[in-house]
């Protein structure tokens, strides 16, 4: 495989990473408010969510043409990008890389955060599903 073709692939890889994560943080968006921002012991102000998601509009509508950013929203809101061109996704994903929007950017604890939320409602979930209780082997 090419250098560009290896490019392409981590362009498209990112832009499902962070879309991921806006899915995610897009569903819960009504309960978002906007806070004062601390800054914390090492000096960095924490990734809270609304911030993650506007960074991934204002990227998105710097990208895309307006009608494309338009499409773009409602695909987000519906979260599929079928209908979204392979180049599109490139030059998303060539952004959000750009501008430290991936896992292992700016929002990397977020990312962390809303992964360890999933798993814990996940096994909330199985263990109500069986019936198992926390103590039950004590």
């Amino acid at each position: 495989m090419t250098t560009q073709g290896k490019m392409s692939e981590r362009y498209e890889e990112v832009f499902e990473n962070v879309m991921a994560l806006y899915a995610v943080l897009e569903d819960q968006r009504h309960n978002f408010r906007v806070r004062r921002a601390e800054v914390n012991l090492s000096g960095e102000v924490p990734a809270e969510p609304l911030d993650f998601l506007l960074d991934v509009e204002i990227k998105a509508s710097r990208v895309l043409e307006p009608g494309m950013y338009i499409a773009f929203l409602r695909m987000a809101k519906e979260g599929t990008f079928a209908l979204l061109w392979p180049a599109h996704k490139r030059d998303l994903g060539k952004a959000f890389l750009e501008n430290n929007l991936g896992v292992g950017g700016d929002y990397s604890s977020l990312y962390f955060r809303v992964k360890n939320d999933r798993m814990r409602e996940y096994l909330k979930e199985r263990d109500n599903g069986e019936g198992i209780e926390h103590d039950q082997f004590d």
